[in-house]
């Protein structure tokens, strides 16, 4: 695989340059970075601060629970919007490993039900749903973790942020880290990852 790299000032980005790239690498994929300068991402305490907005008041209405979170991440800047993705995702792979699957209830990994990667994802998103002291604790003690509990629409949270707050329908930004189950190679038994074909 081979990468090259266009750089332009996002104001004098025209049809033009779109136009040589295609010409130039006709079955090439796409990935832009945006630099802004002296810009910073959201810190930890606000990322923390919009977790704590969710409204718990009927834990069966996830629109409800992520309301409040959504109005406000929405206000934000897009490149807050991406940057509390890019926060939530890496705290997600921070959970990716079988220490923390093996703690997850009934659906534990390696108990002989059956492990479902999925199930697995929402768990760890469950952790960080309830808040920076259940996030440290789970880190601290894998035992901590929920058992059979999930919370799949925090994954939604900064698409729907993002579609408030530009009436976008698509959504394109791509995290730095990937949550997906086994995606940290340094959280699995080396054998199991081989097995599935995710290390060599």
């Amino acid at each position: 695989m081979t990468t090259t790299a266009y750089r332009s000032l996002l104001q004098q980005a025209d049809d033009e340059i779109i136009g040589y790239m295609k010409e130039d690498f006709p079955n090439g994929e796409v990935e832009v970075n945006v630099t802004v300068p002296g810009e910073a991402g959201l810190s930890e305490d606000m990322f923390w601060h919009i977790i704590d907005l969710f409204d718990w008041t009927d834990e069966d209405d996830n629109d409800r629970i992520l309301a409040p979170a959504i109005a406000f991440l929405s206000q934000m800047p897009v490149a807050m919007i991406f940057s509390f993705d890019d926060m939530l995702a890496e705290k997600l792979y921070h959970l990716d490993k079988e220490i923390y699957a093996k703690n997850i209830g009934e659906d534990s990994y390696g108990n002989g039900r059956g492990f479902s990667s999925d199930t697995f994802l929402y768990a760890r998103c469950c952790v960080i749903a309830n808040g920076s002291a259940s996030y440290e604790a789970v880190l601290a003690d894998p035992t901590a973790m929920p058992a059979d509990l999930t919370f799949e629409s925090l994954l939604y949270l900064p698409r729907e942020a993002y579609q408030k707050k530009t009436g976008r329908k698509n959504y394109y930004h791509t995290t730095q880290y990937c949550y997906e189950t086994f995606s940290n190679p340094d959280g699995w038994n080396e054998t199991w990852m081989q097995k599935i074909g995710l290390k060599a």
